[in-house]
């Protein structure tokens, strides 16, 4: 159990077949353009998939993704790679609707603990795109927490990170920076040996000069800010790291944009505070407009919530309703009031 204790947890499920049969499990710690490196307690080595996973994936199954733990042949030492057979049940999947007007799911990353949105703090600070992040973040069933780098363009990040967390509600906010030592000291606080954290964001925010940060040493390429105080796109493929402490670091590349699909569940974990009052609302169709005893609109004239929070809250909704009708299936009938 070296490899389990090295790489992360593995599920009771997974565990139980570990333990009693004869399976060999390595993890995802690299993937990109269909081509894998995995890991175990001996090092890291080349994956391809079997004949098997391929018809599958014909067959509309799914490709692994970073983060996943995989069945594979077993591992002779002078082998350059290893054919993987299977992907074992996922505890957790971080996922989005990929670009373009189809209707395809695209797993960014699997099993993964805690999600941390990473943005920076200066003029490219977007609330709107934050929120949309964090559904994805949600619905992955990992913990959330953003993260607003580069805090040392600001003369008062905590205004900044305070302003945000009241908006977000009960999604934790915390501030990083690349200067002075304790720069990290807020995101370390929540890191714990064993677990993965990936991290994920806009092209150019900051995200693999914080994972250098983490491991202490200038292990991914960064750039710097571009004239009109944009990020540059760095990462171009997914990675996990070990860093000296244990923490399981995911890289992944900077996300132009984030397309939903018809993850109502997501949603309101996303905007908790709004699904909450929505069911307290007088009409249970309720649109929070200018319905009498709407419970929403209340709390946003008492200055508790953000008309904007909502305004995004309802586009959302209109984007993952039309995303349902691609599918051919009509119109999304969620299970909880809106």
């Amino acid at each position: 159990m070296t490899m389990i204790r090295k790489w992360g947890k593995l599920s009771s499920e997974n565990f139980e077949q570990v333990l009693n049969s004869d399976v060999t499990l390595m993890r995802v710690v690299r993937d990109g353009n269909m081509r894998y490196v995995l890991a175990d307690e001996f090092g890291e080595i080349a994956g391809v998939l079997s004949g098997k996973m391929k018809k599958s994936m014909e067959n509309g199954g799914g490709a692994p993704c970073i983060g996943d733990w995989v069945e594979v042949l077993a591992r002779p030492l002078d082998v350059e790679e290893v054919v993987i057979e299977r992907i074992m049940p996922r505890e957790t999947c971080l996922k989005r609707k990929n670009a373009g007007a189809g209707v395809d799911i695209q797993n960014m990353a699997s099993n993964v603990d805690t999600v941390f949105i990473c943005t920076s703090i200066n003029d490219d600070l977007n609330v709107r795109r934050i929120e949309r992040f964090g559904i994805i973040s949600k619905g992955s069933g990992a913990d959330t927490v953003v993260v607003l780098t580069k805090s040392d363009l600001v003369d008062d990040p905590k205004e900044v990170a305070n302003a945000l967390q009241k908006r977000l509600g009960s999604t934790l906010v915390v501030t990083a920076n690349a200067t002075g030592e304790t720069g990290y000291d807020e995101v370390k606080a929540l890191m714990r040996p064993h677990k993965t954290y990936a991290f994920i964001g806009s092209s150019g925010v900051g995200k693999s000069t914080l994972i250098n940060g983490l491991m202490g040493e200038d292990i991914m390429t960064t750039s710097g800010i571009r004239n009109d105080d944009k990020g540059r796109h760095t990462t171009t493929h997914r990675q996990m790291l070990r860093s000296p402490e244990g923490h399981l670091l995911i890289d992944m590349p900077g996300v132009r944009e984030v397309q939903l699909y018809d993850d109502k569940d997501a949603l309101n974990l996303a905007f908790e505070d709004i699904a909450e009052l929505a069911m307290q609302c007088k009409f249970n169709d309720c649109k929070h407009e200018n319905e009498p005893g709407c419970a929403v609109n209340q709390s946003i004239d008492n200055g508790e919530i953000d008309y904007d929070r909502l305004v995004n809250y309802k586009k959302m909704l209109r984007e993952m309703d039309a995303y349902w009708k691609r599918t051919g299936r009509g119109k999304f009938k969620s299970s909880r009031k809106r």
